[in-house]
């Protein structure tokens, strides 16, 4: 296995008697797309700082490429960062504000603006080089913020919630522009967000964080389908969680006495390696419920309390023993009813649930 392009070990951040960042550990492979992810607070920014040198950790250590950087300045460390306000110079053309870096690293003139006009059409706005960055649009200006990180070339390029002063709509479009980007410099990016969608869309791998610790680490897909604790299914996407009591152990899966749905789970992924009789929680997401109108084995009386369609999939909330359960269909349901106080039948696939400590 080659050696991780960066490698943070057991990095701890206080301020005070407050613990921001708290023993956190993982390796970022070169070219890897990473995201930190996390509610507000949780120690994602203050992270990310601390690799590119604006904050000096408590204890922990930060390798790049080998090269403990722990308590090297940020202007001798290869990497760029990406502001959540952009940070652009108001007094400077777009031009000299995506060649400031080769400026101060005394590129010659002419090298520099053949390498700005490389960079703008890089990002997608050729022939912006004289324009004033205070007549640009938010995502505009963005551009320029990542092109001007991204000129000098650095082996990490570190973004802080790049895209959160911009709108939906653009949200969307520019994702798949930064990860088009990414993968044609193949330029290692560490991402921070709070936005699942983002992370999940465009992440390698995700570091989820909760409250200055480490909650899991893995791929999107890992994180969605395999969440390690309630926090982590409750967090990425929506999900069901209901509660209960192993009834029965089969090897390396167990039966799940449902609290809420009145119902056993059979044949559910023993993940955690619980015992009989021991209290557990199921996470179950909206899209794995099935919905019928007609009873067959195994499933649970409903009745459904509101309906939401959105296009390519349709919402609904189902009462079930007086717990409300969300279920998502694609289009609009098919010949299911789907009208509200309609009575419905809620089935459960086992090998779909996610199997978590109460």
């Amino acid at each position: 296995m080659t050696e991780p392009i960066l490698s943070v070990k057991d990095l701890t951040k206080t301020y005070g008697d407050t613990v921001a960042v708290d023993d956190v550990s993982f390796d970022v492979e070169n070219g890897e797309f990473f995201s930190f992810l996390g509610p507000s607070g949780c120690g994602k920014t203050t992270t990310l700082r601390m690799i590119a040198g604006f904050e000096e950790s408590t204890s922990g250590r930060i390798e790049m490429n080998g090269e403990d950087l722990t308590r090297v300045p940020p202007h001798k460390r290869d990497v760029s960062m990406v502001f959540q306000t952009f940070a652009l110079f108001p007094n400077k053309t777009v031009g000299e504000n995506v060649g400031f870096g080769l400026k101060m690293d005394r590129v010659p003139k002419a090298e520099r603006r053949e390498r700005v006009a490389e960079y703008l059409e890089l990002v997608d706005m050729p022939g912006f080089e004289d324009r004033d960055p205070t007549s640009l649009s938010g995502g505009q200006q963005q551009r320029v913020a990542l092109a001007r990180a991204l000129i000098t070339e650095p082996s990490i390029l570190l973004l802080d919630e790049p895209l959160s002063s911009l709108d939906l709509k653009l949200r969307k479009n520019m994702r798949f522009e930064l990860k088009r980007i990414q993968d044609e410099l193949n330029t290692t990016f560490i991402y921070v967000t709070h936005d699942q969608d983002e992370a999940l869309s465009m992440s390698d791998r995700i570091l989820l964080l909760n409250d200055g610790r480490q909650e899991q680490i893995g791929s999107p897909q890992e994180l969605y389908s395999r969440p390690v604790s309630q926090f982590a299914a409750d967090f990425i996407g929506d999900t069901n969680i209901f509660h209960g009591r192993i009834a029965r152990t089969n090897g390396n899966v167990v039966d799940v006495e449902v609290d809420e749905l009145a119902t056993t789970l059979h044949d559910v992924q023993n993940s955690i390696n619980a015992g009989e009789g021991d209290r557990v929680a199921v996470s179950l997401r909206p899209e794995n419920i099935g919905l019928s109108d007609a009873r067959s084995n195994g499933e649970v009386d409903g009745r459904i309390d509101a309906v939401t369609f959105y296009g390519n999939s349709t919402r609904l909330l189902v009462e079930v023993n007086g717990e409300e359960v969300l279920v998502e269909i694609g289009g609009q349901g098919g010949t299911v009813s789907l009208d509200q106080n309609e009575s419905v039948y809620l089935g459960f696939d086992p090998e779909q649930a996610a199997l978590l400590e109460a």
